[in-house]
C-alpha cells in the first residue's frame, strides 16, 4: 500500500493545438471546476502548459477526461517553450487510463506521480486519444502540483461518504416525490507523524497555501486497484496537530469535499 499524497495545483496558461472548439478552449483547464470542459477538434491534442516561473512539480494530472482505454500520452519539460521539442521525459508514452475502473459517470482519470519533483516552467503534454466517443477528446482539469506524503499513512477508519443534493416531498397519500439535485463524495482521514515538529511544519504547508480557497488533489493509495475512483479532486479543511499520548505521535485530521 502507498501512502496517502495531497497535491495542491499552480496556476498556469495553456494551449492546445492542433485546435480547440470555440466555446470550450484549453483556458477551460485551470478552472476549478471540471464542469467547464475543454474540447479539442480531434481525438489528439498536444497541451503546452507555462508556469510562469520553474516550479518544483510531481504530480500531473488529466482530470474527468472522456479518454478510453486505448488512449496514451508523453510528458515532457523544459527551461523554455522553444526547448520543448527536445525536452526532458518525465513520462513516456503510456497509457493515460490510472486503472480499469473509471468513475461512475463514465469520466477518466490520468495521473503521473513522479519520485523526484522536477523543476522547470514549460511543460508539454501530447495526447493521443484512440477511440475517443464522438472523435473529439474532452477534459475537465489539468492538474500541476506538489505534492507531500505524512511520514506515516492515513489512519486506519478514514473512508468516504456521499453527500446527496436530493430532497424529497411528501403527499398526503405517503408518495415521496424526490427533489434531483447533485451529490458528492466527502474524503476523511487523519494524517500520523513521529514528531511535533514534523506535523507542525505540514500543517502549515498546508494553511499556507490557502486550500480553502483553492482545490487539493488527494490519492489515499496509488497503488490501489481503484486508485481512479478513490481520487478525489476538491476542497481541504484540516484540524491542528493533536497528540496521540498513548503511542507519543502527532496526528492531523483533514476532510475533503469534492468538486463537481
Amino acid at each position: 500500500m502507498d501512502n496517502i499524497f495531497i497535491a495542491i495545483p499552480y496556476d498556469f496558461t495553456v494551449t492546445a493545438t492542433p485546435a480547440e472548439t470555440a466555446d470550450m478552449p484549453a483556458a477551460y483547464l485551470n478552472n476549478i471546476q471540471p464542469s467547464d470542459l475543454f474540447q479539442s477538434s480531434t481525438t489528439n491534442s498536444t497541451l503546452e502548459v507555462d508556469l510562469g516561473a520553474a516550479k518544483a512539480v510531481n504530480v500531473v494530472g488529466g482530470l474527468f477526461s472522456n479518454l478510453p482505454a486505448d488512449a496514451t500520452w508523453e510528458i515532457r519539460a523544459a527551461t523554455t517553450q522553444g526547448g520543448l521539442a527536445a525536452g526532458t521525459v518525465l513520462h513516456a508514452t503510456g497509457a493515460f487510463r490510472m486503472d480499469g475502473f473509471i468513475r461512475s459517470d463514465g469520466r477518466s482519470h490520468g495521473l503521473v506521480y513522479l519520485p523526484a519533483a522536477a523543476t522547470y516552467r514549460w511543460w508539454k503534454i501530447t495526447i493521443t486519444g484512440g477511440t475517443v466517443p464522438g472523435g473529439k477528446l474532452q477534459m475537465g482539469r489539468l492538474f500541476l502540483g506538489l505534492a507531500f506524503t505524512p511520514t506515516w499513512n492515513k489512519s486506519y477508519g478514514g473512508g468516504y461518504r456521499e453527500m446527496s443534493g436530493t430532497t424529497y416531498d411528501v403527499a398526503q397519500s405517503g408518495a415521496a416525490y424526490p427533489n434531483g439535485g447533485n451529490s458528492r463524495r466527502e474524503f476523511q482521514a487523519k494524517l500520523g507523524y513521529l514528531t511535533e515538529a514534523e506535523a507542525w511544519e505540514n500543517y502549515y504547508d498546508i494553511i499556507g497555501n490557502a486550500p480553502d480557497k483553492s482545490p487539493v488533489l488527494v490519492c489515499p493509495n496509488l497503488s490501489s486497484a481503484y486508485a481512479q475512483r478513490e481520487l478525489m479532486y476538491g476542497f481541504m479543511s484540516v484540524r491542528e496537530p493533536v497528540l496521540k499520548a498513548a503511542l507519543n505521535t502527532f496526528a492531523t485530521a483533514l476532510k475533503i469535499t469534492e468538486a463537481t
